[in-house]
């Protein structure tokens, strides 16, 4: 009897864990992200520019931002 409660117990454990296992990356997930691209370095070398792309799933609408940051500071900046 007691063996069959072990068994019991480990099974139930087992089923828990595999329910609490995470997902798998899916196409949202990917969509969801944002993208940085077009990198551009200025003439003398001292700034960064890029753009960043940010999608709204609930709008199906994206958004892309150029980006700047010096090569000294590690804090980027949206262009204003």
């Amino acid at each position: 009897m007691r063996l069959r409660l072990l068994a019991l117990a480990a099974a139930l454990t087992a089923s828990a864990s595999a329910s609490a296992a995470p997902r798998g990356f899916t196409v949202e997930d990917l969509v969801a992200m944002e993208r940085v691209g077009a990198p551009a370095v200025s003439p003398s070398g001292s700034r960064i520019a890029y753009t960043v792309r940010s999608t709204d799933l609930a709008k199906n609408k994206g958004h892309t931002d150029v980006t700047w940051s010096t090569c000294a500071r590690t804090t980027p900046r949206p262009c204003a």
